[in-house]
């Protein structure tokens, strides 16, 4: 079976303890785009920081960002966006308020 696409998390994933790619990680994903494959970064943080790590890498890749709320294409225009509704926010603050 020949893969079409590899999607990887940043943190604990792609990036050293000490928030590097590492030169055996960059390899590997070189040899995986010469191979005909995809390689896609998903992860939690905001777009910049994964647009800074995929540019870094020399990528011309999507980006799911924000924890899957926002994702990217090659041309780095966004083709999902997902905030929070305003209702949601609403309620969120006034409880989050009483905490305090």
């Amino acid at each position: 079976m020949k893969y079409k696409l590899v999607v990887c998390d940043m943190d604990g994933t792609l990036l050293t303890s000490s928030h590097k790619i590492s030169e055996y990680t960059a390899n590997i994903i070189k040899q995986i785009e010469n191979n005909g494959v995809k390689f896609i970064i998903a992860t939690g943080r905001p777009y910049l920081d994964a647009k800074f790590y995929r540019d870094s890498l020399k990528l011309k890749s999507y980006l799911i960002t924000s924890n899957g709320a926002r994702a990217h294409n090659e041309e780095n225009k966004p083709i999902v966006i997902e905030n929070i509704q305003n209702e949601e926010n609403r309620i969120f603050t006034s409880t989050t308020s009483k905490l305090v």
